[in-house]
């Protein structure tokens, strides 16, 4: 039996973000995770890669998630926020939406009191490399 699109599976996977020539493993995850194809539990792009694949199969292939929302970056003035010390490119910052919701965002660019705030995900744009495994094909 191969992986379906509505496939209940079991797969254990090692994913990893190239962050150097070489994986670090600080960067690394491995894990096992069980679910059905199609209900969006995980990123269509991933489940595609699985299709057709067999039990005890494995499968190495990398992928880009999600790209970056042009969208998801703020240009603010500075003034507009409290630091602690100095804002500085690569800091983490929370910002509070009108809404109420406080959500982390990367400083990206600091250039006179104009400060470039990326709210997009950390893992997106970059590359993450995948090795899968098929343990079990449920149904």
């Amino acid at each position: 039996m191969s992986v379906k699109e509505d496939s209940l599976v079991e797969i254990e996977y090692e994913a990893y973000v190239d962050t150097s020539s070489s994986p670090n493993d600080s960067h690394r995850i491995v894990d096992t995770l069980k679910f059905r194809l199609g209900t969006g539990k995980i990123n269509k792009r991933l489940e595609s890669k699985l299709l057709g694949m067999e039990k005890q199969e494995e499968k190495e292939f990398n992928l880009m998630l999600k790209k970056i929302d042009q969208n998801l970056l703020i240009r603010k003035q500075k003034s507009e926020f409290s630091f602690d010390g100095t804002p500085e490119q690569g800091k983490q910052i929370e910002l509070c939406l009108p809404n109420g919701e406080n959500v982390q965002g990367i400083i990206r660019k600091v250039t006179g009191d104009d400060i470039v705030i990326d709210l997009n995900s950390p893992l997106a744009g970059k590359i993450i490399y995948f090795k899968v495994q098929i343990l079990d094909i449920l149904s």
